[in-house]
């Protein structure tokens, strides 16, 4: 009876063994040949915004290990709807130079909450300029109106924001669909 020997550096073993699990997996009709990779979620956070009349552009959550991964960022979470985007670590809010987003007067159920009436604040960071609606600034008005509070917040706006320290307001309208939850890994 002849042995067989095995080889005899762990490099020439994993070599061999690789080589078995390789013949091992071959596809068949029962199913993939190779691994199964994860897909995009298949329901991902958004948030689609027009600026001043312009096209609605839809800014959908970063996915992607890991240079993607918080680019765009959107979170809902401590009554707060967020968009960060163009990470550059530069001056913009947690140093994205893109943010938009919503903090609702201590609730966020199915209603609809106005700037000078309910006490909800838009912020709004664009071309390196910061613009806010906020009760006390008279010139700045607008809607935001919740169709779903759950683990999801979806809804519509439509916001007058005034530059910061300034005169020059800017109309921003769309609507947003947000898991719950704050991204952690992120800055």
């Amino acid at each position: 009876m002849r042995r067989t020997r095995l080889p005899a550096t762990p490099v020439a073993f994993a070599l061999m063994l690789g080589g078995l699990l390789t013949l091992g997996s071959c596809g068949s009709d029962d199913g993939p040949s190779g691994p199964i990779l994860p897909g995009p979620k298949p329901d991902p956070s958004f948030v689609a915004l027009s600026i001043n009349g312009g096209p609605e552009i839809t800014h959908t959550e970063g996915s992607g290990l890991p240079a993607t991964a918080c680019d765009p960022r959107v979170d809902w979470y401590l009554y707060q709807v967020l968009l960060y985007e163009n990470f550059t670590n530069g001056a913009g809010p947690n140093g994205y130079d893109f943010f938009f987003g919503f903090l609702f007067p201590l609730a966020d159920s199915v209603g609809t909450y106005t700037v000078q009436g309910d006490k909800l604040e838009a912020h709004f960071y664009y071309n390196g300029t910061r613009y806010l609606a906020h009760p006390n600034v008279d010139t700045s008005d607008g809607t935001v109106t919740v169709t779903r509070s759950d683990d999801r917040i979806d809804g519509t706006f439509s916001v007058t924001v005034v530059e910061y320290q300034g005169t020059t307001t800017l109309p921003l309208t769309g609507h947003f669909s947000v898991h719950s939850g704050y991204s952690t890994s992120c800055p």
